[in-house]
């Protein structure tokens, strides 16, 4: 049996302050590479939801989703598709034109921009079933001349415009017209389609 003197003689290890620092950093570098790898597999894991995701709305809102190599183009609820622009028909509520552009800019659009007469028999089209009810679109009287609100110069090619000293444009499904820019109508926006 040991006696309290013998006992007392006997030594403790104590680790020294390098082993403690060197432990430490090694726990902490173990603990390091685990949650890497955790982030790691989130990542695969949430990109194989969003594929899958993808899928789902693919299934649901596109008529054919296969069709084409891009997916399908997609446009907000009560916006029209054609080729791969959206537009929109404002209900019975009336602008004036800047309103108009403003209201178009808050939905992440402008207000339309006749480019080719493809777009343009798309649009006479869906106006025939509006009533006669005028419209403004994105044209409008500049210094020099008619210019779009992308900056672009009228095409006369594509249509005449009844000029009188009015600076906005509108049309309705009889044809082009200009108005005061103050007096307020309906209008037509455009954007871009979202594609999946």
């Amino acid at each position: 049996m040991d006696t309290p003197d013998k006992a007392l003689q006997t030594k403790l290890w104590v680790p020294s302050w390098k082993f403690v620092i060197i432990t430490v950093l090694i726990g902490a570098n173990i603990i390091f590479v685990r949650i890497i790898e955790v982030l790691v597999y989130q990542c695969q894991y949430q990109d194989v939801n969003v594929m899958n995701y993808r899928t789902e709305i693919k299934k649901q809102l596109c008529v054919s989703p296969n069709k084409t190599p891009s997916g399908c183009i997609l446009c907000p609820y009560n916006w029209l598709l054609y080729e791969d622009i959206c537009y929109y028909y404002s209900d019975a509520t009336q602008r004036t034109w800047n309103q108009s552009q403003d209201h178009c800019e808050m939905m992440g659009a402008h207000l339309l921009v006749i480019e080719d007469q493809g777009q343009q028999g798309f649009i006479h089209q869906i106006l025939t079933q509006q009533t006669g009810d005028m419209f403004w679109i994105g044209l409008y009287h500049q210094g020099d001349g008619w210019r779009w609100v992308n900056g672009q110069h009228h095409n006369t090619n594509l249509f005449q415009l009844e000029v009188n000293s009015e600076n906005c444009a509108l049309m309705n499904n009889v044809g082009y017209h200009t108005g005061i820019c103050n007096s307020t109508y309906r209008f037509i926006c455009q954007r871009e389609a979202v594609k999946i």
